[in-house]
């Protein structure tokens, strides 16, 4: 039945006894519904129209020879599993009960063959239609992200699933790529949210445009995208669209009328190679991301055994971290100390924390600190190692010429939280030191990023007193017009440039850039890495402050700190072969094979 006005819905009865189709399409047809109505009298038939068009209402009867109402409904909703159904069972007398099991399987509501008339058929219609209106309002809301209108992540996973299951029966392959916007929480902190959102609906857009029809992109939350397609061979096709996409994502995003240059990292799994589940190739393929995003900006990686095995054991240690954070003796510092090049005068040291593992083994920084950063740890920790600094360092009243301080390395993390101030202050309070015996570091990138609230926290700590030291400069990226408005008093130059600055001419023009440029900021100068008295003397020449490194010392327990401290001159006991004499004051050096390692 096609009618020439607007059509109201599109409807699709099966029933394989032709008097009661005959009944339905009479009331439908006195009803004065405009509808485009169609028939099958059996399941088959009603499967090939579906294939060939989607229907907004199905009147099924139950009982079919070639199969029931409820097998035809599910084989229904598998074939379009994007599309509702409006789905009306026809019963017969005593079939009820079995209607209403039916409406628990999705189907919307049940006529009694027996009741067909165009009043009551017109309703019901109409009613179904406008529930199931209802239902796909609940569905977006539930599986759409209402920023970009791209999937979520539920939605995602479960069409992920579904693709899956269909490359396992047709043996292909379905490719995920995950990715995060580089530089984009610098972007929010700076601009705003509304600033960052406007990047997310232009980066959604983007996606959008680069990919087919058939592939799938979703918004996972936050800066994070996921895309996956399907194909016979996806390895090459995966890096060549993550290529795409970096290089897309690199072009600027207009901001308040400014370019802001982002980019994107991505990671990229596999299926079958890497994974079973929709859930294990997104872990999968968010290793990848991990791994990528430590290779720097606009990198792309794909997921290997390998990264699955050292996932495995950052998780190891999260666990072991979370088991030592309540037992203070777990974690120790170690001191280097700072010495003045031209007198050979220690000024102060720097505390370099330990972590004793619960199974025994001591346990450097680089192994642990990134982990307890990702887990939320690192304040925990952050607050042991300052009150640890400035117990040990209330000590040293009778080992250093003056007033000796203690420089402790500080987290980006730690540098947006104002605990921090707390803990300096009941730590200086406790242990009687005056602010300027403390120091803190930070490094390049933490001072540059996260402006509003790192200028906060650090304002406050420069206001009490206390000392802020540039750690690594050089290494990272400075805006010079930043660098002057940060309430900083020492640069202190990235061992990089100064190990082999005295065979490498390329090198020592960089140090006397950065202590020149230090100088005319007014501030003091720190080189740490420095190996040999060659290196002392070039430093102390060029003017710099305060130089630590194996020449003098490498990182020591409190109790060889304070011996050597104590004997100015001497060489640990645990190393007395290994006195190197320094041409810049005179202050013996120990070896770096005795040392637990620089920092």
């Amino acid at each position: 039945m096609r009618d020439g006005g607007n059509i109201e819905a599109r409807i699709l009865i099966v029933d394989d006894d032709d008097v009661d189709r005959r009944a339905v399409r009479t009331a439908l047809a006195r009803s004065q519904m405009q509808i485009d109505l169609a028939e099958a009298s059996c399941g088959a038939e009603a499967l090939a129209l579906w294939e060939l068009q989607p229907f907004d209402c199905v009147l099924l009867d139950y009982r079919m020879p070639d199969m029931n109402g409820d097998e035809l409904f599910r084989e229904l909703l598998s074939m379009r599993p994007e599309t509702p159904i409006s789905a009306i069972f026809l019963t017969g007398r005593g079939d009820e009960a079995l209607a209403l099991e039916m409406i628990g399987s999705g189907a919307l509501d049940f006529m009694p063959k027996n009741d067909v008339s165009p009043a009551t058929i017109s309703r019901v219609i109409r009613y179904a239609l406008a529930r199931q209106s209802y239902i796909v309002q609940l569905n977006r809301l539930a599986n759409e992200d209402p920023l970009t209108q791209l999937a979520n992540r539920s939605l995602f996973s479960n069409m992920l699933d579904r693709s899956i299951a269909r490359a396992r029966r047709a043996g292909t392959q379905v490719s995920i790529l995950l990715l995060d916007l580089d530089r984009f929480k610098r972007l929010n902190d700076t601009l705003g949210h509304s600033a960052g959102d406007s990047v997310l609906i232009e980066a959604a857009g983007r996606l959008r445009r680069l990919l087919r029809q058939s592939d799938t992109v979703a918004r996972l939350g936050g800066d994070e995208f996921a895309i996956f397609y399907e194909d016979e061979d996806t390895a090459e096709g995966a890096g060549a669209l993550a290529d795409r996409i970096t290089t897309e994502l690199a072009r600027p995003f207009l901001v308040e009328d400014q370019p802001w240059h982002l980019g994107a990292s991505i990671g990229i799994s596999i299926f079958p190679f890497d994974g079973a589940s929709a859930d294990e190739m997104i872990r999968n393929a968010d290793l990848a991301l991990y791994k990528a995003k430590s290779s720097g900006p606009g990198s792309f990686h794909f997921f290997t055994e390998d990264l699955n095995k050292k996932a495995q054991e950052r998780r190891r240690i999260e666990v072991a971290l979370r088991e030592s954070i309540p037992k203070t003796d777990a974690f120790e510092l170690h001191y280097q100390p700072r010495m003045n090049p031209s007198t050979g005068r220690m000024l102060g040291s720097e505390a370099l924390i330990r972590w004793r593992h619960p199974d025994g083994t001591m346990t450097m920084p680089d192994a642990f600190i990134p982990i307890a950063e990702s887990t939320g740890l690192i304040g925990p920790i952050g607050r042991l190692a300052i009150d640890m600094a400035c117990r040990e360092c209330a000590t040293w009243s009778d080992l250093c010429d003056g007033m000796p301080f203690v420089s402790v390395n500080v987290s980006p993390l730690q540098l947006v939280d104002d605990k921090i101030l707390v803990t300096v202050c009941e730590a200086l309070e406790r242990y009687g030191l005056d602010p300027s015996q403390l120091e803190i570091e930070i490094t390049e990138t933490a001072a540059m990023d996260n402006r509003e609230p790192v200028m906060k926290v650090l304002d406050r700590l420069g206001a009490l007193g206390i000392g802020i030291s540039i750690d690594d400069f050089g290494s990272g990226y400075s805006s010079l017009s930043r660098l002057q408005d940060l309430p900083v008093n020492k640069l202190k130059i990235d061992r990089s440039f100064i190990a082999g600055m005295t065979t490498d001419t390329r090198r020592a023009p960089i140090v006397d850039l950065i202590i020149s440029l230090g100088k005319h900021l007014d501030l003091g100068i720190v080189a740490e890495g420095a190996e040999d008295a060659e290196t002392v003397a070039y430093l102390a020449g060029a003017g710099c402050d305060e130089i630590q490194g194996f020449h003098f010392a490498g990182p020591m327990p409190p109790e060889e700190f304070r011996r050597w401290c104590g004997n100015r001159g001497q060489t640990s006991a645990s190393a007395p072969e290994s006195r190197l004499w320094s041409a810049a004051g005179g202050v013996p050096a120990i070896s770096a094979q005795h040392q637990l390692g620089a920092d």
